[in-house]
């Protein structure tokens, strides 16, 4: 079965983006660099709690569907950041699109997993 694409996009700190195979985070780490933590100094503190928000509700996505979800960050400015939020007329970020065709913009953990439940066909649990 072909996992359910969860799209988000917003303004999400990059770091993020990265595969983890891609990032050299752990040479720097055995060479006591504190990356992340320097990257993510730059950015202003409603980011950071945006990007907390949505890191939580990605774990929380992902502990309860694992591999039938495929969380997606999408940077609004990016090419296709561009034509999603086109293309279903986003207003605010971040929002989510599942399977191309449903928008969320109320990332409540409630409100997602009701609508990844639905998705799914599957009942939708209390947290």
């Amino acid at each position: 079965m072909k996992p359910l694409r969860m799209e988000i996009v917003g303004m999400l700190p990059q770091i993020f983006n990265l595969c983890v195979s891609c990032q050299v985070t752990d040479f720097f780490q055995m060479a006591d660099v504190k990356y992340q933590a320097d990257e993510l100094a730059g950015f202003p503190p409603e980011v950071l709690a945006t990007q907390s928000r949505v890191a939580a509700l990605v774990a929380t996505v992902v502990a309860r569907y694992g591999e039938r979800v495929w969380p997606i960050t999408v940077d609004p400015y990016s090419p296709r950041g561009l034509w999603l939020s086109l293309r279903h007329h986003l207003h605010s970020y971040p929002a989510i699109i599942l399977d191309g065709n449903e928008v969320l913009s109320d990332l409540s953990p409630e409100k997602v997993l009701q609508a990844l439940a639905r998705r799914l066909e599957m009942p939708a649990t209390t947290l």
